[in-house]
């Protein structure tokens, strides 16, 4: 399908209600195994920024396999299987909106303010404040589609 400021919209407010939710079941149902994995993949996930040297394109790759390995990490604990399913599916299917405009035109202050606000997010699943990581979530996500929408809406 093309891509559209419709569907990017749909897609992504679609996500911001499934994500949520599978947090706020993963942090009920976590244990330390599932802190410990979470730490695991954020920590990766913030050393391999992109440094937008002239290895950029294969930063931007390892960045985005770490960053796909730490939100399923993020929601693994949610007991309901076909939830996941589901969630996978849709953050699968909104990385080509993400790769069109971010990935392929980003600048190193984009990849650390992610890293910052996903960094608050860690910090207070960590600390088992539900409503509070839930809600930073979908700012997280709605942050993106904002920037998103803009860039997508100026190349059309």
């Amino acid at each position: 399908a093309p891509v559209s400021v419709e569907d990017l919209n749909d897609m992504y407010q679609t996500r911001i209600k499934i994500d949520t939710m599978t947090l706020g079941l993963a942090i009920e149902a976590g244990d330390e195994h599932w802190e410990a994995e979470i730490l695991s993949a954020f920590h990766c996930m913030r050393r391999q920024a992109p440094s937008f040297s002239d290895n950029a394109k294969e930063d931007v790759a390892t960045w985005h396999k770490r960053k796909m390995h730490f939100y399923t990490a993020l929601m693994s604990a949610c007991p309901l299987k076909n939830l996941l399913c589901v969630q996978r599916l849709l953050l699968d299917r909104s990385e080509r909106y993400r790769y069109l405009c971010f990935y392929s035109s980003a600048d190193s202050q984009s990849f650390k303010d992610a890293i910052d606000s996903i960094e608050r997010i860690v910090d207070v699943t960590i600390g088992r404040k539900k409503d509070e990581a839930m809600r930073l979530l979908g700012e997280h996500i709605e942050h993106a589609v904002t920037i998103m929408t803009s860039k997508l809406s100026a190349s059309q």
